[in-house]
C-alpha cells in the first residue's frame, strides 16, 4: 500500500507565506488600480463642465466671478452644478436677462455656496446631513425614496469624477439664506414678552407725548433718549413693514416710527435686552404691539394722561353708563362707536386685569374698570384728537388712575 507523506511544517509555513503574498498582492494591485483610475481623470472640475453642454452658464459665471483658478486646484471639492434652465429659472425670477446683470459679488457669494472642500460622493450623501460650503454656510441634504435633494432641489446626475473632485449636477440654483440681520426685529423680553429692539438687540420705546405723531422729545430729552432711524427698513419675523414710517423732527433730522409712535434709544440701557426705560415718568414705555397704550397732553389747562388704542387714537368714557352697561344707544352709537379689542395687551403702568368686555346695542364693547369705552367720530380718525372732550359735560378721555364703576 502506497503511503502519502504528510507535508512537513517548514513546509506549510512556505505555503502560507506564498499564498499571503499572493493575495496581499492582488488586493494591493486593485487598490493601486482604484488610484490609478482616479489620478488617471484627466479633466478638472471646471473642464468637466466646460466639456458639458448643459453646464455652459454655470462655466460663464465661473469666470465673470474669476473662480476658474480655484476650481482647477488640487481640492477634492464637490460642486453641486446648477444646469443651464436652472440658471435660466433663476434670471426670470429676478428679472434680468443674464449673468451681466448681476452684481459680481452677489454672483460670487452664491456659486461659493454650491462649493464644498471635500469629496462627498453619492454613497455619502446621508439624510440630514449638512455641508459647510466656501461660503461658509451650510447647505442640508435630504433623501426620499427615489431622489437626493440639497435645500430642497433636486440632485439629477451625481458622482461625475473629476481629477480634483466630484460633480452633482441639480435642477436649481442654490441660495444663500439672508446673513443680514433686521433693523428692526422682536425680542423675548422675559417681563415684557415680545419687545422690538434694533439690529443689535438695543430696547427701542415708546413716548406718550408723541400720542400725535410728532416727537415731544427735544432738546436735552433727545441726550436721554436718543432718535432711532433705519434709512433701509428691514424687519423681522413677526413684524411688517407697513406699521413703520419716517417723520421729519422739528430740528429736520429723520425718526423711524412705528404704527405711528416715534422711536427712541434709552441712553442708560448699557446692554442689549436691557429695558431700564420702561415706566419712566409714567411716559416711557418698551415698544411692542399693545393693543391699549397712553396718550398725554395738555388738556382743559393740565398735562392728562389718558387711554389711547395703539394707533393713538383717544377712547371716551360716558358717565351715564352703570357698571358694566352701556347706556348709549341708537343714535348715541353712530357718534360714539364703541371700541372693542381682541386681546389686552397694555404698557406696564396698566393692568389688563382691568379689561373686560360687555354688550351695547349694536355689539360688544370694550371696558376698562367696568366703564365702557368709545371713539367719537368728530376726532375724524385723527391720533391725538381730543374733540369729545367735556362733550355735553358727559363724555371725557379716560384716566388710567380713574375709579372703577
Amino acid at each position: 500500500m502506497k503511503r502519502i507523506a504528510h507535508p512537513t511544517l517548514a513546509s506549510l509555513i512556505l505555503l502560507t507565506v506564498l499564498f499571503s503574498f499572493s493575495s496581499c498582492r492582488r488586493i494591493l494591485e486593485d487598490i493601486i488600480d482604484e488610484i490609478d483610475d482616479r489620478d488617471n481623470t484627466e479633466v478638472t472640475i471646471v473642464e468637466l463642465a466646460q466639456e458639458s453642454p448643459d453646464l455652459s452658464i454655470l462655466v460663464d459665471a465661473l469666470k465673470r466671478a474669476d473662480l476658474v483658478d480655484a476650481l482647477n486646484e488640487r481640492g477634492p471639492f464637490t460642486v453641486f452644478a446648477p444646469t443651464n434652465k436652472a440658471f435660466k429659472d433663476l434670471f426670470e425670477q429676478l428679472g434680468v436677462s443674464g449673468l451681466e446683470e448681476i452684481d459680481k459679488d452677489v454672483l460670487t457669494n452664491v456659486l461659493l455656496y454650491h462649493v464644498v472642500n471635500l469629496r462627498a460622493t453619492r454613497a455619502t450623501l446621508d439624510n440630514g446631513l449638512m455641508l459647510e460650503t466656501l461660503q461658509g454656510q451650510n447647505v442640508t441634504v435630504t433623501l426620499d425614496d427615489w431622489y437626493i435633494f440639497i435645500n430642497n432641489i433636486k440632485v439629477l446626475d451625481t458622482d461625475l469624477e473629476a481629477s480634483n473632485g466630484i460633480v452633482h449636477t441639480i435642477e436649481g440654483v442654490l441660495l444663500p439664506p439672508t446673513t443680514s440681520t433686521p433693523a428692526v426685529q422682536l425680542s423675548q423680553n422675559d417681563t415684557f414678552g415680545e419687545i422690538l429692539v434694533d439690529a443689535e438687540g438695543n430696547t427701542l420705546y415708546l413716548f406718550t407725548p408723541d400720542v400725535n405723531g410728532e416727537s415731544a422729545c427735544t432738546g436735552g430729552c433727545v441726550e436721554r433718549w436718543p432718535v432711532f432711524y433705519a434709512e433701509e427698513l428691514t424687519v423681522g419675523s413677526g413684524l411688517n413693514t407697513t406699521d413703520f414710517g419716517t417723520i421729519t423732527r422739528e430740528d429736520g433730522s429723520p425718526q423711524t416710527t412705528y404704527k405711528g409712535w416715534p422711536l427712541y434709544f434709552f441712553q442708560n440701557d448699557t446692554a442689549p435686552g436691557d429695558v431700564e426705560g420702561d415706566g419712566l415718568g409714567d411716559v416711557w414705555f418698551v415698544a411692542k404691539d399693545y393693543t391699549v397704550f397712553l396718550g398725554r397732553q395738555e388738556i382743559d389747562g393740565e398735562m392728562t394722561d389718558y387711554l389711547v388704542n395703539e394707533d393713538g387714537l383717544t377712547l371716551y368714557l360716558f358717565t351715564v353708563d352703570s357698571a358694566e352697561q352701556s347706556n348709549c344707544t341708537g343714535g348715541c352709537l353712530d357718534a360714539w362707536p364703541p371700541f372693542l379689542i381682541d386681546g389686552v395687551t397694555v404698557p406696564s403702568l396698566l393692568s389688563g386685569d382691568d379689561f373686560g368686555t360687555t354688550t351695547t346695542e349694536e355689539g360688544d364693547i370694550t371696558m376698562y374698570r367696568h366703564r365702557p369705552l368709545y371713539f367719537f367720530v368728530n376726532d375724524n380718525m385723527n391720533r391725538g384728537a381730543i374733540n369729545g372732550q367735556g362733550v355735553n359735560d358727559v363724555w371725557f378721555v379716560v384716566p388710567p388712575d380713574i375709579e372703577s364703576l
